[in-house]
């Protein structure tokens, strides 16, 4: 599977066509800023290192060279992705409300304030309550008429409004209006805060507690190691048992060649979350650079067992890890039969002609020494070709290596694949 991805991602990073002119570079490069990797957090297609974000490039120089605009291009992308591929929203539709709103809410606290001093200023008796007005007012049928009079003034004193009543109703109003505006805007500007660095729009990313704080210290950990780890350091004084944070931390100090320290972060991360998939592929990357190989293969195991994130994936991919640990358990003879026949390390199909090559050099191996376990596995491996298939020979080798051993679970899973092709 290893081989196979590095093929793929050779492939991708040969299939971009670099544009020519200086003219078509800017272009490619500002509709690359203009969207949004859908795959990873936090990344334009122009910054984002993600498979599918080097595709996206890929598209725009190929349309870039077919002389699209900028606007036609981006226009593609809507088309295929919807709204949300795009870093800025638009200014039509539903995207328009992110700009808006906020200058709604404050129109709105400066309409709402304004009518509530002019109502408290030309309604100074409103807070009499609903008797003290009736009692106000004669019975009905009184006076020689049988019509209603209106009684004298002083006839009766009406009971003054409570206390301090208009002193607290005005403030009480403003500060409620205040209040829904900078609630308003706030929501706003958090659903949408560093669009332009590609935030997702309604809160932050996937990658743990520190949002884009996280992003921004993740993205340095590939181009410049050492001030990931100054970023990572910041991040952790504020919480200090974050376990992406740890994690990616303890990424950086890796690839700045800081396995110890490393080591640490990572082994503190999965004490303080088991279940966390991503510390293990980084303490697979440590193992494997140690020359630990089996130790490697089961952080490696841990890792796929516990739903890894994205863009710990992509570092397996990137950094051929499992293709290192798959050579790096085999014995040294098996090795170098297996990268012969890649012709020196370079990944080719695994093609009858392959197996071929592979078959030929471990028979030398096996015949200076018949009980290396990992020749005789590969052997049996290259006897069951595409074109050419000597099962009975496989199936030879595979008995006696679960002889040897009966809980060789490689050997018994490839005996039990020609029992089911039989």
């Amino acid at each position: 599977m290893a081989i196979g991805a590095l093929v793929v991602g050779v492939l991708v990073l040969a299939g971009g066509t670099p544009t020519s002119q200086q003219s078509d570079e800017a272009r490619a490069r500002n509709v690359a800023e203009s969207l949004k990797c859908l795959q990873c957090a936090g990344e334009s297609v122009a910054a984002s290192q993600a498979p599918l974000a080097q595709q996206f490039r890929e598209e725009i120089d190929r349309q870039v060279a077919e002389g699209a605009s900028e606007d036609q291009i981006l226009d593609w992308f809507v088309e295929r992705y919807g709204e949300e591929v795009l870093l800025e929203p638009p200014s039509s539709g539903l995207g328009a409300l992110v700009w808006v709103l906020p200058v709604v809410a404050l129109l709105a606290a400066v309409v709402g304030i304004w009518f509530a001093i002019r109502r408290w200023r030309t309604n100074p008796d409103e807070d009499l309550d609903a008797d003290v007005r009736s009692e106000a007012r004669p019975p009905a049928g009184s006076g020689a008429s049988g019509v209603g009079t209106v009684a004298p003034a002083t006839a009766r004193e009406p009971r003054p409004a409570p206390a301090g009543a208009p002193r607290w109703r005005l403030p009480a109003v403003v500060a409620s209006v205040l209040v829904f505006a900078v609630l308003a805007t706030w929501l706003v500007v958090w659903g949408s805060s560093d669009r332009g660095q590609g935030e997702l729009t309604g809160g932050t990313a996937d990658s743990g507690g520190a949002g884009a704080g996280f992003q921004r210290c993740q993205g340095m950990a590939m181009t410049d190691p050492a001030q990931a780890v100054a970023c990572f350091d910041d991040l952790l004084e504020e919480n200090p048992d974050d376990v992406q944070a740890l994690t990616y931390r303890g990424w950086a100090h890796i690839r700045a060649d800081e396995l110890e320290a490393g080591r640490s972060d990572l082994d503190r991360a999965v004490q303080l979350d088991p279940e966390a998939a991503d510390p293990h592929v980084f303490l697979a990357i440590a193992a494997a650079d140690e020359g630990e190989f089996e130790l490697a293969a089961e952080e490696l195991a841990a890792f796929w067992a516990n739903d890894p994130g994205e863009v710990a994936v992509s570092v397996v991919n990137s950094e051929g890890l499992e293709r290192e640990v798959f050579f790096g358990l085999m014995s040294a003879p098996t090795r170098d039969c297996w990268q012969a026949a890649a012709q020196n390390g370079e990944d080719r199909a695994i093609d009858q002609a392959f197996l071929d090559e592979l078959g030929a050099c471990l028979d030398e191996v096996l015949a200076s020494d018949p009980g290396d376990r990992d020749a005789r596995l590969s052997r049996a491996l290259a006897h069951v070709g595409p074109e050419t298939s000597d099962p009975e020979a496989a199936r030879f080798l595979l008995e006696s290596l679960l002889a040897d051993d009966p809980g060789d679970a490689d050997a018994l899973a490839l005996l039990v694949s020609l029992d089911l092709a039989a």
